[in-house]
């Protein structure tokens, strides 16, 4: 077996160990937006059972509650949505009522949104790495293609999540690594026609 051999068949037990981690990912980022899809859900439906019982915890301080200085049990910031306004009448209105449930239901959506959009970013890096497996070579168009589209993406997501500093950081890098790749491409076929 030749050294270029060896070094593919450890490229692609590489890409098959990360396709591995992605899925886990995957799947605990499934169910964490399930959950919080559900939760939320749930907090829409039990808003007036749940609305008077926050209420009075927040009314009494238990909200904030401290074990010892600066260490916190439970320290939940309840946001004041006097100011908050809404063109829609059935939103305004849960505002309007101080619907504490109401807002961390929309909080449990948000995250839903947000664990969501990663789980599309952790599929779709689990189709390139399943692709470079099956490919002869991690270098091809479709791989190529695929990991441009993954990793812009992720630029987006970054973007609207963290920031968009990070997110130039990340256009940045997803335009070194695509150059890279294509120079791969092309030693690839170099290599391939001497061959």
């Amino acid at each position: 077996m030749s050294t270029e051999n060896e070094k593919l068949i450890q490229v692609k037990k590489s890409c098959k160990g990360v396709k591995t981690v992605s899925l886990i990912l995957m799947i605990i980022t499934i169910v964490g937006t399930v959950l919080a899809i559900g939760f939320g859900i749930y907090l829409l439906a039990a808003g007036p059972k749940i609305d008077p019982i926050l209420k009075q915890a927040e009314a009494e301080g238990k909200l904030h509650q401290e074990v010892a200085p600066g260490v916190s049990v439970v320290n939940i910031d309840v946001p004041n949505t006097e100011n908050w306004n809404s063109s829609v009448p059935a939103i305004q209105a849960r505002f309007d009522e101080g619907s504490l449930s109401f807002v961390f239901s929309i909080y449990c959506f948000i995250i839903a949104g947000s664990l969501l959009c990663m789980d599309v970013i952790l599929w779709l890096f689990y189709n390139v790495f399943s692709i470079i497996v099956k490919e002869e070579s991690p270098f091809s168009d479709k791989v190529i293609k695929r990991l441009l589209f993954s990793l812009i993406l992720v630029t987006v997501f970054v973007g609207f999540t963290v920031g968009w500093g990070f997110a130039l950081l990340s256009g940045i890098a997803t335009w070194a690594i695509i150059t890279i790749m294509n120079y791969g491409k092309q030693l690839q076929l170099q290599s391939d026609e001497t061959l």
